[in-house]
C-alpha cells in the first residue's frame, strides 16, 4: 500500500486533480473527487507514520500486558493518539486545497455557472481586466487570503502541538 502511494506521490497533485477532473467531466463534485484522489497518499504516509510511533509507546504496551485486545488498543489507545498529526496536516492542507480548486475552476475542470466558486470569477474578470481589473483582482486576493490563513493557523497548531517543529 505503501509503495502505491510512493507512486501517486511522484505525480504532482495539480496535474493528477486535473486529470481525474476532466475524466470524471466538469463539477463541483468530480472537483472535490480529484482532490481527494489526489490528496490522500500524503495523510496516508503521516497516519502511518505517527500509528507506528504510538504502538510502541509504554501506555500502549501496558495496555497489551494487561490483556487488551487488538480492536480495543487499535480504537481506544493507538488511533486517537494518532490523529493529531493528520489534524496539522488537514489544517495546513486546506489552504493548497483551495488553489487547487481555484484552478480547475479557472481552467473550467470544477465548478460551473451558476454556482460561485473564486476560481470561475477570476477567470470570468478576465475578459475585463482592461475595464474592470477587480472582478478578477478581489476572488484572486479573497483565495490568497484564505489560502495565507489556513496555512499560518495550521503551521500555529502544528507549533503548539510539537514546539520543537521548525518550518520546513
Amino acid at each position: 500500500m505503501m509503495r502505491f502511494c510512493d507512486i501517486t506521490l511522484s505525480l504532482p497533485v495539480m496535474v493528477m486533480a486535473l486529470g481525474v477532473a476532466v475524466a470524471l467531466g466538469p463539477s463541483l463534485r468530480s472537483a472535490v473527487i480529484a482532490m481527494v484522489v489526489a490528496w490522500w497518499p500524503g495523510f496516508a504516509r503521516i497516519a502511518r507514520a505517527e500509528m507506528r510511533t504510538v504502538i510502541t509507546s509504554p501506555y500502549v504496551e501496558a495496555a497489551r500486558v494487561l490483556g487488551a485486545g487488538r480492536w480495543r488498543l487499535m480504537l481506544r489507545h493507538v488511533l486517537p493518539n494518532s490523529l493529531d498529526g493528520v489534524y496539522v496536516q488537514a489544517t495546513l492542507e486546506i489552504g493548497g486545497a483551495t488553489l487547487i480548486m481555484a484552478g480547475l475552476s479557472f481552467v473550467g475542470a470544477g465548478a460551473q455557472p451558476p454556482s460561485a466558486e473564486w476560481g470561475a470569477m477570476v477567470e470570468t474578470g478576465s475578459r475585463y481586466l482592461t475595464s474592470a481589473w477587480w472582478i478578477s483582482v478581489v476572488p484572486g486576493l479573497l483565495i490568497t487570503i484564505t489560502a495565507l490563513a489556513f496555512a499560518l493557523s495550521g503551521d500555529s497548531l502544528r507549533n503548539r502541538n510539537h514546539p520543537d517543529a521548525t518550518l520546513a
